[in-house]
């Protein structure tokens, strides 16, 4: 049994120990700014955030809003064959078998919307919010990522500081044991406590692989966090910065003001009372200016006429005033403003929600201090 407690300590003794003693400059010892700084250019998410938040903005144009014209250009080139047979009033008879004919007509038409009660002016504003909510809904993904960069990069480090607790009570059960053993050979010291002291090494040494397994879990999270591969190695520095002078209050105020969740409320809130404009602009009449060039010429081997030509532009105004679809506009409205008064009863709710939270996690960190401050002066009497 002492053979076997032999080599299994000597395997787990050298892994902590290569561990333990391996160069810094054999990996990369990464800070927390330059995980963040990692994170904000590889991180998939965040990435696929940004795209998502710059297609909002290419959406943003006047096109979309519906304020520029459309122009479209057609051409028609057709070929006929016909037996034909005509009988004029004189009592001339023509007749043509397979006789051929062919028509060529292009064409341009220009429409521009010049009113459809402000449709387009809401639009615009419209476009403008979802761009401004594609940002946000970007800067929400950053934070929450990189939330969780910072939480697992201290993981790390309060997890490694274990670590090294760990190695030191492995090393004192190490020296117990060979203290027994020592003893044992001078008629000291009885096996019972050599097998104690062997199965405090036990213990200790699975504790450390646990505690080891449980680091690199941690770091392969990380590494997935800043978009690389999962078995990149790295050390991390092991110090946690504590700030003891936070207050309530500003905490608060700036957390109404800046947290991008409640921005984002408010921003669907604005987009649910823009709707309310749109479905009352439907109400009202629309105004659109239309023109169109055309050209057409034909050619027949019999008829009256062998060749046909007429080319010229049109153009005009058209008003579109709807009576009556059935209620269709009114119920519309109406659920405008019913998603209007949701989006504000939500925007109110995630508000009281972020009080909640900051006024708990402030309560946490002032009694966190006082733990902190109270073991300090535990370590120091």
């Amino acid at each position: 049994m002492k053979k076997v407690y032999s080599k299994t300590l000597i395997l787990i003794l050298g892994c902590a120990l290569a561990i333990e003693t391996y160069p810094v400059n054999a990996q990369d010892t990464v800070s927390l700014a330059e995980v963040i700084a990692t994170g904000l250019e590889q991180n998939f998410s965040i990435r696929l955030a940004r795209i998502d938040a710059e297609i909002a903005k290419n959406n943003n144009t006047l096109g979309k809003a519906g304020f520029l014209p459309t122009l479209t250009a057609t051409g028609t080139k057709s070929w006929t064959v016909n037996n034909t047979k005509l009988e004029f009033f004189s009592g001339d008879v023509r007749e043509g078998k397979n006789a051929h004919s062919d028509n060529f007509n292009p064409n341009a038409t220009l429409s521009w919307t010049i009113f459809d009660g402000f449709n387009m002016w809401i639009s615009k504003e419209r476009l403008n919010e979802l761009e401004n909510l594609g940002e946000i809904e970007a800067r929400i993904t950053i934070e929450e990522n990189v939330i969780r960069m910072v939480a697992s990069y201290y993981q790390i480090v309060q997890q490694e500081m274990l670590l090294d607790v760990i190695r030191e009570a492995l090393a004192l059960s190490l020296e117990r044991k060979k203290l027994s053993e020592a003893r044992i050979q001078l008629g000291a010291d009885s096996k019972l406590d050599l097998l104690q002291a062997l199965s405090d090494l036990d213990a200790d040494s699975a504790r450390l692989l646990q505690e080891m397994n449980a680091v690199q879990q941690l770091k392969a999270d990380l590494n997935v966090l800043m978009g690389r591969d999962p078995e990149t190695s790295f050390f991390v520095k092991k110090d946690i910065p504590i700030a003891d002078s936070l207050l309530l209050e500003p905490l608060l105020e700036k957390s109404l003001e800046n947290n991008a969740i409640l921005l984002a409320a408010r921003s669907n809130s604005q987009l649910a009372s823009l709707g309310t404009k749109q479905a009352m602009g439907n109400f009202l009449p629309r105004l659109s200016f239309y023109t169109a060039y055309n050209y057409n010429i034909s050619h027949a081997q019999i008829g009256i006429m062998k060749q046909n030509k007429s080319y010229g532009y049109t153009y005009g105004l058209t008003v579109n005033f709807p009576l009556f679809e059935g209620f269709n506009r009114t119920t519309d409205l109406k659920n405008a403003r019913l998603m209007q008064q949701s989006a504000e009863i939500s925007y109110q709710a995630q508000e009281l929600t972020l009080r909640s939270d900051v006024y708990k996690t402030y309560r946490n960190y002032v009694n966190a201090l006082a733990l902190v401050r109270m073991e300090n002066r535990n370590l120091e009497m």
